[in-house]
């Protein structure tokens, strides 16, 4: 999960430091703007993997434990009532 967001500011740090002439080279607040804008996207992707990746175990736990239950139910026998 991690390395996700640290591709993704990767490739925006390779975009930028290509030294293609862009015209925001010049400007006195790309820098700041640009880490910001990654930074901000990177930590929202991290997030967003991270609850996908939570989700995705509780999911699973849910789906183990029904069927635990369902295995009990099948190998246990089930005792007749008593009157």
């Amino acid at each position: 999960m991690a390395g996700v967001g640290f591709a993704a500011m990767s490739a925006v740090g390779g975009f930028f430091g290509m030294n293609l002439v862009s015209g925001w080279e010049d400007h006195p607040r790309t820098f700041w703007g640009v880490t910001y804008a990654t930074l901000a996207a990177t930590s929202t992707l991290g997030f967003a993997t991270w609850q996908r990746f939570h989700l995705g175990r509780q999911l699973q736990r849910e789906e183990v434990r029904g069927g635990l239950g369902a295995l009990r139910r099948a190998l246990v026998p089930q005792m007749p009532p008593a009157f």
